[in-house]
């Protein structure tokens, strides 16, 4: 049974066009994140954890260590 991937908020959008280009972004989305626990940012998203993805983009832009 195929998942389907749910939207990808707009404050995820809005902080990834700060770090790679827009035609990159589905590659990051699913690429595996150690500090996601290996889990693929769209993967968060999927699991209504979009917030973890906001906070490590977060704390990257604002130079804040995991």
């Amino acid at each position: 049974m195929e998942v389907k991937n749910k939207p990808i908020p707009q404050e995820i959008l809005e902080l990834l066009q700060r770090f790679i280009r827009k035609e990159d972004y589905e590659k990051w989305l699913s690429f595996p994140h150690p500090d996601l626990g290996n889990m693929t940012p769209q993967q968060c998203v999927n699991q209504g954890r979009g917030d973890v993805v906001v906070t490590m983009l977060s704390n990257a832009l604002s130079g804040v260590p995991v």
